[in-house]
Order: structure tokens, then C-alpha cells, then sequence
């Protein structure tokens, strides 16, 4: 992405929606450090960010910056990978860590890397994965009550939004149409 470009297309799984998106803001290279923070966390704890079970929930928890990193796999997780996440999932898009911060952070250059603990995150990743596929068969179930329109097209678990638009829009869209919104779980 070029510097200073704006996005025309949001293209993102609801889960992976940042603050700005959600508030109508028009998003920059910022939008994806925050999907990068959201993925760093996953494949470090093993578990989810976000624990809703619907897209009201987890647009107010995303707003709100309320992510737990107090399980128990966080406590295997170094203090410089839990820096490193904490850099990117920054509520405010212009305090969030950008690529050339992370690059530079200590967790990516250092040398502290350890295997000590390499067999609980493949297990807890493992588990993650199963229950994804699961939340996404749900979904792929649902998705055949949802109507696909040009505004608001649905495609497998993803949501096509113009800028303008929010997940919070398609999302009042839906109810107003007496469809559900459809859920992350």
C-alpha cells in the first residue's frame, strides 16, 4: 500500500474489523497493523481476542479495546511477543505500531526466541483452528438466510463494505430488513 493512500474497498472478516472501520473513518495502512495484531495474538495464545457471540458485541468490545490477556496461554507467551501485540491492537490508529516498528521490535530482532513452550501453542493453534472451522460451518449455514445485494453482498464469511459503509451498517441493515445479522459464532 502506498504512503498516505486511502482505502476504496474494505474487503475483512468481521472479527478482523478495526475501530476506525467500525467508526465510519476512513482507513490507511493502520487497518491492516491492527488485523496483524489480531493474528499475532491468535497464533501466540491459541485463542480468541474476542469472546462474543454476536457482531453487536464484538464491534462494542473492538471500540472499547477490551482484550483479555490474562488466560492462561498468555502466561506462556514472553513479555516481548505480549509488547508486540499490545503495540498493534491500539484502539487509536495513530498511536497503533506500524511495519517498520514492528520490524524493528525486539521480538522480531532479538534472539530471545525459546521452544520451551512450542508444543502447547501447536496444541492450543490446533484447537483454534477446529473451533473456526466449526464457527465457519455455522455460518455457511446461516449465510443461506442472508440476502446478497449489491450494496451489501455476502461472500462465504467475509463482508464486502464500501467505506462508507460499517460493519455496524450492514449490521442495522440486516434488522432492518428483518434478516439476522449474522453472528461470528
Amino acid at each position: 500500500m502506498l504512503e498516505d493512500t486511502d482505502m476504496e474497498l474494505v474487503c475483512c472478516n468481521t472479527i478482523y474489523c478495526p475501530p476506525e472501520l467500525l467508526l465510519s473513518r476512513r482507513s490507511d495502512k493502520t487497518f491492516d497493523m491492527w488485523s496483524l495484531g489480531l493474528i499475532l495474538y491468535i497464533t501466540l495464545s491459541g485463542s480468541d481476542p474476542f469472546y462474543p457471540k454476536v457482531d453487536e458485541d464484538l464491534f462494542r468490545a473492538v471500540l472499547l479495546g477490551d482484550i483479555s490477556y490474562s488466560n492462561e496461554a498468555w502466561n506462556q507467551v514472553s513479555l516481548n511477543g505480549k509488547d508486540a501485540v499490545k503495540r498493534l491492537l491500539v484502539v487509536d490508529a495513530k498511536q497503533r505500531a506500524l511495519t517498520a516498528d514492528i520490524l524493528q521490535h525486539s521480538w522480531i530482532c532479538g534472539d530471545h526466541a525459546t521452544t520451551e513452550h512450542l508444543l502447547i501453542s501447536q496444541n492450543r493453534l490446533g484447537d483454534f483452528n477446529k473451533r473456526r472451522a466449526l464457527m465457519n460451518a455455522k455460518f455457511a449455514e446461516r449465510k443461506q438466510n442472508i440476502p446478497s445485494t449489491p450494496q451489501y453482498p455476502v461472500q462465504c464469511n467475509r463482508k464486502f463494505l464500501p467505506v462508507k459503509k460499517t460493519g455496524l451498517d450492514a449490521v442495522r441493515y440486516a434488522k432492518r430488513r428483518e434478516y439476522p445479522a449474522p453472528s461470528i459464532y
